[in-house]
Formats: structure tokens, sequence, C-alpha cells
């Protein structure tokens, strides 16, 4: 009951986020070549469709500038900061029907390690004109190769020399399933343990060879939540950064799901895109905004999630939010059906003061100037294409009607030499005739 309630909902949100891609479900998605690249190489990038006929769209992407450089793309692709625009028809007016299409293919080049985000979002029209809902699916591209132990080891000296800093440089267990991926900003992190495990090695690389790390918690794990706590302290004594790993150990990992089916906010796009294993996203709205509406579906219809707070009762679980100018942090807390399983998710939304609506407004003009500029092309490209077809279609007529004319004329002069051959037998008849009633 709760997914056809979903489905309604998430008609009405104007930007779906990234969620498990569907074989019978409308989808724009994107893809790369491969799943890990080395700084400095470039990585190819590919729109798709999926059961869907698109006659043109007006296409977004959001990357993470700080980690990647755009190269190059299709011919109409227009770059401004972090986001790519780029408008699209299809000549045959949207009657290809393949499952799987590549609708473009843009290039970007990897600047910096570690994970980027490219979300996308943009409206899609079929032959009719009409309004076309489908899934868009964003994609993360992990940039640099996973250390080794060895690696580790070397790192342990650290790179940073300042003594205030506390955090860490890398953080990983010896099993597979920490979520999120570790980031030093990121202090909570989750962990589904099998019930055979009793202990956790935790690899805790300090950003300055002289801060001072402390594990407790990761040995002899019990049934239930366990909490392995990583304290550092900075060189100089006068800081402290403290990381938590909570572990659910359990027979029934089933009954463990923190993860959510959806999480959106209605007109807005969640940066980077929705995904289970991020736990912090930035929405930015105009000033105008008065307030958000946040939804957040559970993948198991047993877990329940609470935002702000306060949980969420019904089959609709979603939930208002009023906001100021400037920051605002909306905190998610998905509880799984054990009732002790827990996972925490942060939306900040920043809603913008005067100032930056004046520059947020003036970047929409140069944006719709551009889209406007792109759209005359498009429109020019396709009474190019619609003048040349029918250049093409006169050119065919008019051979037709030649071959046409040749062909009538040979029909008639086959036609004539058998009439002349017919008369020519009836005048030798008629000789015959003749010469046979003299005798």
């Amino acid at each position: 009951m709760i997914k056809k309630i979903v489905i309604i909902l998430i008609i009405i949100i104007s930007y779906t986020q990234a969620i498990v891609l569907a074989e019978s479900e409308p989808s724009i998605y994107l893809q790369t070549d491969k799943q890990q690249y080395e700084k400095e190489e470039l990585i190819t990038i590919t729109v798709h469709q999926q059961n869907l006929s698109i006659a043109a769209f007006d296409l977004q992407l959001v990357f993470d500038a700080d980690k990647l450089e755009y190269v190059e793309g299709e011919e109409t692709t227009n770059v401004m900061n972090n986001q790519l625009y780029y408008m699209w028809f299809d000549e045959t007016g949207g009657q290809r029907k393949q499952t799987q299409e590549i609708l473009a293919t843009f290039v970007f080049r990897a600047k910096e390690e570690g994970t980027a985000n490219i979300a996308l979002q943009g409206e899609y029209y079929d032959a009719e004109g009409e309004l076309l809902k489908a899934k868009e699916i964003g994609i993360a591209i992990t940039i640099g190769q996973e250390e080794t132990v060895n690696e580790e080891e070397k790192e342990e000296t650290g790179e940073s020399e300042d003594p205030h800093t506390s955090l860490l440089k890398t953080l990983r267990i010896n099993e597979e399933g920490l979520s999120p991926n570790f980031s030093p900003d990121i202090t909570e992190y989750y962990f589904v343990a099998e019930e055979n495990i009793q202990n956790l090695e935790v690899t805790a690389i300090p950003e300055n060879k002289e801060e001072t790390v402390h594990i407790t918690g990761n040995k002899n794990l019990k049934e239930g939540l366990n909490t392995i706590t990583i304290e550092v302290l900075s060189e100089n004594q006068e800081n402290k950064t403290e990381y938590q790993i909570h572990v659910t150990k359990t027979s029934k990992i089933e009954e463990a799901n923190t993860n959510l089916e959806t999480l959106a906010i209605e007109n807005q796009m969640l940066y980077p895109a929705f995904d289970n294993n991020t736990t912090f996203y930035q929405v930015q709205v105009e000033n105008t905004v008065e307030e958000v509406r946040i939804l957040a579906v559970p993948e198991d219809i047993e877990a329940t999630v609470a935002i702000q707070g306060e949980k969420l009762a019904g089959n609709i679980p979603e939930k208002t939010i009023p906001l100021k100018e400037g920051d605002n942090l909306v905190t998610i807390e998905v509880t799984a059906q054990d009732k002790i399983t827990k996972k925490e998710i942060q939306i900040q939304v920043h809603k913008n003061n005067e100032e930056e609506q004046k520059i947020y407004e003036e970047e929409q003009e140069e944006q719709q100037k551009i889209r406007e500029e792109l759209l005359k092309e498009t429109a020019s490209m396709a009474h190019n294409d619609s003048e040349q077809d029918q250049n093409i279609a006169r050119t065919i007529n008019e051979e037709e009607q030649t071959q046409n004319i040749e062909k009538e004329e040979e029909k008639q002069g086959v036609q004539m030499i058998w009439i002349s051959i017919a008369l020519g037998l009836l005048v030798i008849l008629v000789i015959s005739v003749w010469i046979f009633h003299k005798k």
C-alpha cells in the first residue's frame, strides 16, 4: 500500500533522486566507462534513457567542480561553474523505442582523489510535446586507487604539520559494509555485523603524526548495539574529535535495514544525488521559499522515520519544514525493524539572503538566455532539417515522375511495335486470301 502512495508522491515531485533502477520503470540515468579512475584521467559519462520515447529534452548536470573538470561534450553544451546544460531533440520525432539508448556523451577530467558526485535533472517530452515522467539517477565516481594495508602503514607518519588538527586521514574496518564513505568531517558511521563476528580491526590514521588516537569498543562485540569510539587529540592537546562507529550485531540482518527507498525534497534537488551510502546532503533554495516538503521512504515498511525528532505517522512519510535565511539543518533518523539499529541523515538547506538571491537571479537570467539561444538553435536546426527533408522528398518525387514518364513512353513504344506486327500480319493474310481466290 505504501509503495503505491509513494509512486503518486514521486510524480508530484519535480526532481526525483537516484534509487535502484527498475527494469520496467522509465528512467534517465548516467553511466561511466569503468568503475574507478586515476587522477588526471579522462572520464566518459553517458546519459541513457530506458523505456522512454523522447522527442526532446532540456538536461542539467550538477557536478563536483573540486574533483571534476569539464573537457568536452555535445555541440550545444554550455557549462557555468559546476553546472552543465544541454538541449536535444530527436530528428525522427521521438519514434525510436529502444529500451536503452545513449542520449548524450560528456567527458570530464579527474582533478582530485575522492568520490565525485554528478546529479541530473531535466524536462523530457514525447513526440506530441507532452512532458514525460522519469526517474533521474545520478552517479558517484571514485577517483584514486584504494589504499593497501602497506600503504596505510606508510601513511601513519601523516602529512599535516598543523598542531591544531584533530582529524583522521583514514578510517576503515576489516569488514565490508561500513557506511557512509569516510570523510574527515563525518564523525558518525554505521555497520551491521553477523553474529559470528567477535572483534573488528579498526584502522585510524591521523592527519598529523603527532596526534594521539585512542580506539575503544571494537573487541568482544555483544548481541545488539555496540559503539566503537575513536578519539583523536591534536598535537597541542587543545582540540579533540570523536568518531563513532555504531555496530549492530545480529543474526537477523534483514531486520537491521535502515536504508531509505526514496529521499527527496519537493521542487528541489539534493546534492549529491541520493544514495544510501551518503548521510549528508546540501540544497540551495530561493529567498522566496518559506518551507520545504521532505519525503523519506524506508526500504523496509516495518522501519520508522523521524524528521527533526518527529516520528512520521500514517502511510505518507513526509514532513514540511519552515525555513529561515541562511543554513537550515534538517535531521532524519531511520530506525530499523529491530528497534535497535539506527541511522542519522542530515540535509543542509540553505535559503538565500537578499544579496545571494540577486546573484542567483542573475545566474538564472544568464542560464535562461543560454537556454533560449540553444532552443532557437535547435529550432533552426529542426527547420533546416525539415527544409532539407522537403527538398529531398521533392527531388525524389521529380525523379519518380521522370521514371514514370520514361516507363510510360517505353510501354507505348512496345505497344506500337505489337500494333505494327499485327497490321503486317493482317496485310499478309489479306494478300494470301486474295492470291488464293485468284487461283
